[in-house]
């Protein structure tokens, strides 16, 4: 899953919509019941923290849209990509 997929926003997302979708997401986990589904949500949360950091972050995005690129030309992913 893309980290576009991720944050539920398009691959030409601005960085508005970049933090709305980051937002949108945490506030669907918050809403999400304890018990034994903490964990599954901390880490979801996690997945969700580091994606919104690497698009928000003009390089880090330039990178990571590069690599996503190199994906559809080759028809693979290299490892820690998605």
């Amino acid at each position: 899953m893309s980290l576009y997929a991720l944050l539920d926003v398009p691959a030409d997302a601005s960085t508005e919509d970049i933090e709305a979708g980051y937002r949108r997401a945490c506030e669907a986990l918050a809403r999400q019941g304890g018990g034994l589904r903490s964990l599954l949500r901390h880490w979801r949360l996690h997945r969700l923290t580091r994606a919104y950091a690497r698009l928000r972050d003009p390089a880090e995005r330039r990178t990571y849209d590069a690599g996503l690129l190199r994906i559809e030309m080759l028809g693979r992913c290299p490892p820690g990509l998605l």
